[in-house]
């Protein structure tokens, strides 16, 4: 007879005459294996017939243990402890502290370290015995397997277990709520969930453990005394009540507070949500979808909303970063649905430089030829005479010119420096690349701009301009307000308004021939293809004044006050 290979299940072979089944860990719940990316266990027979019964079941068994461990590694949050899952947590620590005592009084490794606890002079203590339960045995089992525990282990046993049913007496005494809240922790991981003692219902729950970890103890002293005491099958792990889905404001909460920002920004991205919630109906971020995020583009787009392609791409920005943000900062969803959907856009921007002429203009006033500074509080006396002549020769934004404090004029190496941060009380900047150093150019040095520094500095003052309100949130609203009113009395149009001297400055620079990276490290844009913090070394600064040095304003005339 043709002898015939009967099909073995996957993952099947035979090791030293009996089966095993080599199970493959999924990739998203190695971690709960060390890292391990292989399972293999015996399957106790050589038949092979017998073997893929087997392994289909051990199969199916993996397939649970694995759906378990996925609920531990990624453990649901609740905004409350219910009554019912409170009694479930207790029910399981007694099963547990049961069934291990169970599994204790047979466990060849328990009984050698009972024997090696019986020789120590110090009270023996409980968790000496962990570090044996499941372990291979040091010392030879005893000759009989069926003979259980001798009577001196059973005496060392009792004495821990003693200790340990004295101690949780002491602990239900005081109350001590944090003496089983390793143990709750443990079974709610199980249970898919992470357990927060801070929310409703978590004091209940820890002091319903220790009632049932104080129960389970005293029986075990119960059974060192002879006493049948049953124990109870671990309650099957159990669906997690359902927490409330998360909707969009909820994560624009967390976001908002997260991180100090200015009320615009805020006001930008809340204006983005409630858009969000009339398209979707409100939909929780669990549940929104790429195509959602496709039509909400759309939608954004539509001629009757009458919004700029710009303002469009703005909004959907706002809700891509707060999708983001859930998925990476609170993994409240597993990815982010509407990453890289985009809306192109054509500014309509009218900023532009400004011309000699204008320059000319504002720079012939009596503020500039005369020193006349303006009594209007808003313009903070000096800060109106210099904030514009630092925009002009640095590139600055406004509210990070309003904003500088005296030490931000650094004068101790052989170049000055302007130092724009946000570490200073109330400092802000727009993006990380805002944070930078910039050589203070030598027409302000000559107009006596580090002499204005020191006398404040020498006046005890912290801020720059000490008679500049500041907004809050805004360093530079105030001041903002009073260039515009002070522009428009000249008799200049919407533009060129203060921003537009970034741009004079940025064309200057790329008529210079300076390179784009370094034109964005001096005016605070991101550089292109850069992936870290700016930080300017003394080695570029020399690079860097060389290019601040090619910015000139031949229709100026200033003289120095």
């Amino acid at each position: 007879m043709t002898k015939i290979d009967m099909s073995k299940l996957t993952g099947l072979h035979r090791r030293n005459g009996v089966f095993q089944l080599r199970t493959l860990i999924p990739d998203d719940v190695q971690a709960a294996y060390s890292g391990r990316e292989k399972i293999i266990r015996s399957l106790g027979t050589s038949d092979c017939r017998e073997a893929n019964l087997r392994g289909i079941q051990e199969r199916a068994r993996m397939l649970v243990e694995f759906d378990r461990k996925r609920l531990e590694l990624h453990p649901q949050r609740l905004d409350s402890v219910t009554l019912e899952l409170a009694a479930e947590l207790a029910q399981r620590i007694r099963a547990t502290v049961l069934h291990d005592d169970e599994g204790a009084r047979d466990d060849p490794g328990i009984r050698v370290a009972l024997d090696e606890l019986q020789s120590l002079s110090r009270p023996p203590s409980y968790s000496a015995l962990t570090i044996r339960k499941g372990t291979q045995a040091q010392r030879p089992a005893p000759a009989d397997p069926l003979a259980g525990l001798t009577a001196s282990q059973a005496a060392t046993l009792a004495a821990l277990n003693d200790i340990r049913n004295t101690n949780s007496a002491v602990n239900l005494a005081q109350r001590n709520r944090a003496a089983v809240l390793p143990l709750v922790i443990a079974e709610a991981r199980k249970l898919g969930f992470a357990f927060d003692p801070a929310v409703p219902g978590g004091r209940e729950a820890l002091l319903a453990a220790l009632n049932a970890f104080r129960e389970a103890a005293q029986q075990v002293t119960l059974r060192d005394a002879g006493e049948v005491i049953e124990t109870p099958a671990v309650a099957p792990l159990a669906k997690p009540a359902q927490a409330k889905p998360k909707k969009l404001r909820e994560v624009y909460d967390r976001w908002k507070a997260s991180k100090a920002r200015s009320a615009d920004t805020h006001n930008a991205c809340w204006r983005s949500v409630l858009l969000f919630e009339e398209f979707t109906g409100n939909t929780p971020i669990a549940q929104v979808t790429r195509e959602q995020g496709d039509g909400f583009r759309a939608w954004l787009q539509h001629p009757d909303r009458k919004t700029t392609s710009k303002t469009a791409r703005d909004r959907l920005v706002w809700v891509k970063s707060l999708l983001k943000y859930a998925f990476k900062d609170l993994e409240l969803i597993t990815r982010n649905p509407w990453e890289s959907l985009d809306i192109p856009f054509r500014t309509t921007n009218k900023r532009r430089p400004w011309t000699a002429d204008e320059l000319r203009a504002f720079f012939s006033q009596d503020l500039y030829t005369a020193h006349k500074l303006p009594t209007d509080k808003l313009a903070g006396a000096d800060a109106a005479y210099w904030i514009p002549l630092l925009g002009l020769y640095t590139g600055a934004r406004i509210g990070e010119l309003a904003q500088l404090r005296a030490d931000d004029v650094d004068t101790s190496g052989p170049i000055a420096m302007l130092s724009i941060t946000d570490e200073g009380e109330g400092q802000l900047v727009k993006t990380e690349a805002g944070v930078r150093k910039v050589p203070i150019h030598s027409e302000l040095i000559r107009l006596g701009f580090l002499d204005y520094a020191q006398s404040i500095k020498d006046s005890g003052e912290a801020r720059l301009w000490p008679k500049l309100p500041l907004r809050a949130d805004k360093p530079g609203g105030f001041f903002s307000r009073w260039f515009g009113e002070y522009r428009a009395a000249l008799g200049f149009g919407k533009y060129p308004d203060f921003h537009c001297i970034r741009h004079t400055v940025r064309s200057q620079l790329a008529e210079a021939d300076i390179a784009e990276a370094t034109i964005d490290m001096l005016i605070g844009h991101e550089v292109k293809g850069s992936t870290g913090a700016k930080v300017y070394t003394h080695r570029n600064t020399p690079k860097l004044q060389a290019a601040i040095e090619t910015l000139a304003y031949p229709s100026l005339s200033l003289k120095r006050h």
